[in-house]
This record gives structure tokens, sequence and C-alpha cells, in this order.
């Protein structure tokens, strides 16, 4: 009798997807590798470089992406309530006229 397939999904936002990252990482060093991935956006992205590198490659190409995705805010205000909710809201501005580095950027229609 032939050992089961396990299978990886993975689903999408982007916070999830770096957790994803960790959850492979598990997977990887107990030897547990999947049989067949599949994800929708950024779990696509995830399992895109899991199922596209050589196993000794995964861990590696998996933690450069999140390096590169993940961004120090710009913007700095002192840790009261106000300044984080202001924080946020400039984050937001931000990410909707210059997107995330390595992530993706904003399209214009009609450009």
């Amino acid at each position: 009798m032939r050992a089961p397939e396990m299978w990886l999904c993975l689903s999408g936002g982007n916070a999830l997807g770096a957790f994803h990252a960790g959850a492979y990482q598990v997977l990887h060093e107990n030897q547990l590798e999947p049989d067949r991935i599949a994800g929708a956006s950024i779990g696509a992205v995830t399992g895109a470089l899991i199922a596209g590198n050589r196993p000794e490659q995964r861990l590696p190409r998996l933690r450069s992406f999140w390096e590169l995705a993940a961004e120090d805010n710009m913007f700095f205000f002192p840790d009261t309530q106000t300044a984080v909710l202001v924080e946020k809201k400039l984050s937001v501005l931000k990410s909707l006229f210059a997107g995330r580095p390595s992530l993706f950027s904003p399209s214009v229609p009609g450009i």
C-alpha cells in the first residue's frame, strides 16, 4: 500500500504568508516535504518559493523574501494612543500611493 500524499495548502493575507513560512520551516526541519502545494495570493508566492527551489534552498529563499518584504515604518511617533493611530493612517496612505517594496506597487488605470 502506498503512503498517503501530503498536501500543503496556503491561504492569502500578507502577515499569514510569514506565518506559512515558519510553519513550512517546522515541516522541513522534521523531514516532512509536501507532495503537492496549493496557494492563493501570498500563499501562492510562498508555495512557489517552496516548490521552485531545491529542498536545501527553500528556507534560505523564504527567509530572504520575507526580509525584503519586511519594511520598517518610515513614520515614527512616540508610543501614545493618538500617535499610534496617526502612524497607522500614514502607513495606509503610504501603501496606497507607494505600495510595499517586494510585495506590490500600485497601478493607475489608464497609465
